[in-house]
């Protein structure tokens, strides 16, 4: 005779319409090492008088330019390029949410601060992010020549993750069937522009005229070098 008995099943709980008595905040949902508190602290310790500077004043408030200015590298370390993705992000991912403090600029905000605000002022910001892993004085100190070799003070970059992927491939180089190819293959392809391309799926600029497309660049490489001091490379 067949048992038709079977053991209960138990299901977590699922009550999507239930009312919070306090909405939940979106500090403690985010990681605390995640990529968008780095864009968030670097942001903050920079110097964006230049960029305030393109401001006129009077008339009606602003939106900060340091929120615009995180949300944009923040789209760019994402692969969120276009101003209309950015604002619908703004409204329904928790990360813009937190990095804009519940702002929601739309897309004409972040395109106008792209294509005008930004215009002349990115390098300078671009520099003070490579600055701050900079060492402060490296004058006097007894193991600068075993250190680097370079006029001014040393800059420092540090990504576990890419040393673990650079000591495999390093073994795959160097091993018989390696360095068959790399005689076939001595140029190396920049790396940067493969991970742009590959990784973050960036393959063609979405503004016209020259400065424009500066300051494009300039968004993708401030991407790319906040995403090595968050180790996602």
């Amino acid at each position: 005779m067949q048992n038709n008995s079977r053991t209960k099943v138990f299901f977590k709980d699922y009550s999507p319409n239930q009312f919070l008595l306090l909405p939940p905040s979106l500090e403690a949902m985010i990681n605390p090492n995640h990529p968008v508190r780095v864009v968030s602290q670097v942001i903050d310790r920079l110097d964006i008088e230049s960029l305030i500077a393109k401001y006129k004043g009077g008339g009606c408030s602003s939106y900060h330019p340091r929120l615009l200015l995180k949300v944009l590298v923040y789209g760019y370390l994402t692969n969120q390029y276009s101003s209309r993705k950015i604002e619908q992000a703004l409204s329904q991912n928790i990360h813009f949410m937190w990095l804009s403090g519940m702002s929601y600029p739309d897309h004409n905000t972040i395109n106008r601060f792209r294509n005008d605000k930004l215009k002349g002022v990115l390098r300078e910001v671009f520099s003070q992010v490579n600055r701050l892993y900079q060492a402060e004085d490296c004058a006097g100190c007894p193991s600068k020549e075993k250190c680097h070799k370079r006029s001014g003070n040393r800059i420092i970059e540090v990504n576990p993750r890419l040393d673990h992927y650079k000591s495999i491939i390093r073994e795959r180089l160097t091993s018989e069937r390696g360095r068959k190819y790399r005689s076939q293959r001595p140029v190396d392809v920049e790396a940067v522009f493969g991970i742009i391309k590959g990784n973050r799926n960036y393959r063609k600029f979405l503004t016209r005229g020259q400065e424009n497309v500066e300051t494009e660049v300039g968004l993708l490489s401030l991407a790319h070098n906040i995403s090595k001091m968050a180790g996602q490379n």
